[in-house]
């Protein structure tokens, strides 16, 4: 019996020794994949050492390991970076950029700004400035947190895009005042092209001019005359009838009305030729100068009544000296109100607004304008064809610009004619524009020409009669506008369309 427990204990036995040996051979192989599993770790780590090593020390930035203990810097670690591969031994940036954490002037700020990557555990960029050796180092920081109480600064030399910062800002300037330059040429340019278009008409606004002033010298020397010479031999003439005669004479000079406007030469010729007819028809004595008096002072019917009742004619010159006093006192009024249109005229074209702000313009009055200088090369045969859509509203634009987009477009319009033609000028609205429409019933615009008109110097005409600007200025002026100018030209039509925002353009929009 006690042979086969001894027996079963020294098997029991070599079960648990077989199971250790066991255990024994598996956690050997364990703790020997975990030694290779360190030492793989470990060749890892070397590596990635010496790898960061190598790329720090290939590094030609600043880079400081910087430990913030509540407020103060605690310690700053700097990394092995190669500066001397940009600098010279002498500029030690690394500790003027450490010295700097400790200098009364940027200490503070420098220092607020670690704070707050700390704080906010948010990395930031900023750019400073070291001065050594009476020389300026721009660098550009980036600093990150690496925990709670470290960040990492990396600088890296900004010089050369400070430089070109400065460059470009030095370019810049230089184009701004350049495009100043260049706006105040093209403003005085748009100035000298409007007084050389004004030096044409001076010529036809002199005549223009000259005209009504004529007709008030005239006028003035018949009231002159009659005041001097004929008033009281009149009197005494009209004292010598009975009071009867009076007082038809009376009602015939207050039924007669000179015809407005006057008649020309060739219709009182006319008129006096049929009256002489008529009166001789009827047997009147004296037709001629019946009919000569009757067609000057515009009398289609003649009086007959009283040439039966007062056979002495004198009372009909009486009659004639008094309506041309009347006729001259209307033509005076005529001729100083023409001439006050066309001084005004001159004046709003000429004008020159630099004030730079927009104001409210009645398109149909700036239109009147033009044609009113315009006057004498129309009449030598051109008809002027106005449709104007009524109560337009008004444009918010600068006037005196405008101006000379019409006295351009209206000026090359009767020349293309040869003051020969038809010219009609049509407006109309939408609810968002202004459209103008000039047309003219000259030969029209090649296919091949016009592409170019607007371009500047581009002209067809004859040296001395254009300066090849005046589209290009329109253009430029439309522009200014935020408006567009087209044009469609075909033999015997041309047409030139103008359409202007009614809303002003935004302060951006105008700058453009």
């Amino acid at each position: 019996m006690a042979v086969e427990d001894n027996q079963a204990g020294v098997k029991e036995l070599a079960e648990r020794l077989a199971h250790q040996e066991r255990e024994l051979v598996q956690l050997r192989a364990e703790l020997k994949a975990q030694v290779e599993e360190r030492q793989l770790i470990a060749r890892q780590l070397a590596t990635s050492e010496s790898r960061l090593r190598g790329i720090l020390e290939a590094m030609t930035d600043v880079v400081l390991v910087i430990h913030v203990d509540c407020t103060q810097i605690d310690q700053i670690e700097i990394a092995p970076t190669h500066l001397s591969r940009l600098y010279d031994a002498e500029l030690d940036w690394i500790n003027e950029t450490v010295a700097a954490f400790f200098d009364p002037v940027t200490a503070g700020p420098w220092f607020a700004i670690v704070q707050r990557v700390l704080g906010q555990q948010q990395g930031t960029d900023f750019d400073y400035c070291l001065t050594l050796s009476e020389e300026e180092i721009w660098f550009s920081a980036r600093i990150s947190p690496l925990d709670q109480k470290t960040v990492i600064w990396v600088a890296r030399d900004i010089r050369d895009r400070k430089e070109a910062e400065t460059q470009l800002q030095q370019k810049n300037q230089l184009l701004e005042r350049t495009l100043k330059e260049l706006q105040l040429m093209q403003n005085e340019l748009i100035q000298s092209e409007k007084m050389s278009a004004l030096g044409q008409l001076v010529a036809s606004i002199a005549h223009e001019i000259n005209t009504p002033l004529g007709i008030i010298s005239s006028s003035g020397r018949v009231l002159e005359t009659f005041w001097q010479e004929s008033f009281r031999k009149l009197l005494k003439i009209w004292q010598s009838y009975p009071p009867d005669q009076q007082a038809q004479l009376l009602t015939l000079l207050q039924e007669i009305q000179p015809p407005s406007p006057p008649l020309s030469t060739r219709e009182q010729r006319q008129l006096r030729r049929q009256l002489a007819q008529d009166l001789e028809t009827l047997g009147i004595p004296e037709a001629a100068l019946v009919a000569r008096i009757c067609s000057e002072i515009g009398l289609r019917e003649p009086p007959l009544a009283l040439i039966e009742q007062i056979p002495d004619l004198t009372w009909l010159d009486w009659i004639y000296q008094l309506v041309t006093m009347r006729i001259s006192t209307h033509n005076i009024a005529i001729a100083t109100d023409r001439a006050a249109k066309i001084v005004f005229a001159l004046k709003r074209y000429a004008h020159s607004d630099q004030s730079g702000v927009r104001s409210p313009l009645d398109v149909e009055s700036s239109l009147e304008t033009v044609l009113t200088l315009y006057h004498n090369q129309i009449k030598q045969g051109v008809t002027v064809e106005r449709h104007y859509t009524p109560a337009l509203p008004p444009l918010l634009g600068y006037p005196d610009e405008l101006h000379q987009v019409w006295g351009n477009l209206i000026h090359n319009a009767l020349q293309a004619m040869q003051n020969r033609g038809v010219l009609e000028i049509v407006t109309r609205s939408t609810s968002t524009a202004i459209h103008v429409e000039i047309t003219d019933s000259g030969p029209g615009i090649t296919e091949e020409v016009l592409p170019q008109i607007f371009k500047p110097f581009f002209t067809t005409k004859v040296a001395g009669e254009g300066s090849g600007l005046g589209l290009d200025i329109v253009r430029k002026i439309v522009d200014r506008h935020e408006g567009e100018i087209t044009v469609h030209s075909a033999p015997g039509c041309t047409t030139f369309t103008v359409s202007l925002p009614l809303s002003e353009p935004t302060e951006q929009e105008a700058l453009r």
